[in-house]
C-alpha cells in the first residue's frame, strides 16, 4: 500500500472524526450558552419581583398571614404599618413599622414611602386613593380592587355612609369576613403581582 493510497483510504475516517468533535464541541457550547441564558433571565425576573414591595395597612387587617405566606413564595418585602406593636411571628422579609400616634400616622408612612411598584393592602378608601394617585396598587382585605374607575364611588358611599351613621340612621354594622373574602383576596393579590411583573 502507497502512502498515497493509505491516506485516500484513512482520510472519510479522520474526516468523521472531525466532525463528530466539531459536532460534540458545539454542542457544549450551545448548553453553555443556553444555560447562562437562564441564569441572566432567572436574575432579572428575581430583580424584577424584589422590586416589588407589599405595604399591609396592620390594624384589624384580617389577612395579614396570607400576604406573608405569598410575599415569602416571591421573594417580596413586605412592610407591616401600625400604630402599635403587633405580637405576631413574621419572616425575615416582613419588616414592623409602628408610628406615632395619631389617626392618620399609619395612612401617611404608607403613602409617603409607596410607588409605583407597590401594593396597598387596606381597606381605608382614602388611603387607597392616595396609593392610586401614586401609581400604585390597592387592595381591600376582601380581594376588592380599587381603581381610577371606582375609587371616585367608593369615596361617595363612605361619606354617605359616615353621614348615615352620624344623623343616626344607619347603626353602621361591617358584614363579617368570610372564607370566600379570604379566598378572592388570595386570587386578588397574585393577580396583582403577576400584573406588576408584566410592566
Amino acid at each position: 500500500m502507497t502512502v498515497n493510497h493509505w491516506v485516500r483510504g484513512s482520510s472519510p475516517r479522520w474526516g468523521a472524526t472531525l466532525k463528530g468533535q466539531f459536532r460534540d464541541e458545539l454542542a457544549l457550547l450551545l448548553y453553555a450558552a443556553f444555560s447562562f441564558w437562564l441564569i441572566c433571565l432567572r436574575q432579572f425576573s428575581m430583580s424584577v419581583e424584589t422590586s416589588i414591595v407589599i405595604y399591609i395597612d396592620a390594624d384589624a387587617c384580617p389577612v395579614k398571614n396570607e400576604v406573608f405566606k405569598v410575599a415569602a413564595r416571591h421573594g417580596l418585602k413586605v412592610y407591616l404599618v401600625s400604630n402599635q406593636w403587633l405580637r405576631m411571628e413574621v419572616g425575615a422579609n416582613v419588616e414592623k413599622i409602628v408610628v406615632a400616634d395619631g389617626a392618620d400616622a399609619a395612612d401617611d408612612w404608607i403613602a409617603e414611602n409607596i410607588n409605583e411598584s407597590g401594593i396597598c393592602i387596606t381597606a381605608d378608601i382614602p388611603l387607597a386613593k392616595r396609593c392610586l394617585d401614586a401609581g400604585a396598587v390597592a387592595l381591600g382585605p376582601t380581594g376588592r380592587q380599587f381603581s381610577e374607575g371606582n375609587i371616585a364611588m367608593a369615596m361617595g358611599m363612605r361619606e354617605l355612609n359616615q353621614h348615615l351613621r352620624e344623623t343616626g340612621e344607619s347603626k353602621g354594622y361591617n358584614a363579617s369576613f368570610t372564607k370566600q373574602d379570604r379566598s378572592n383576596f388570595l386570587q386578588a393579590l397574585e393577580a396583582a403581582i403577576q400584573a406588576l411583573l408584566r410592566r
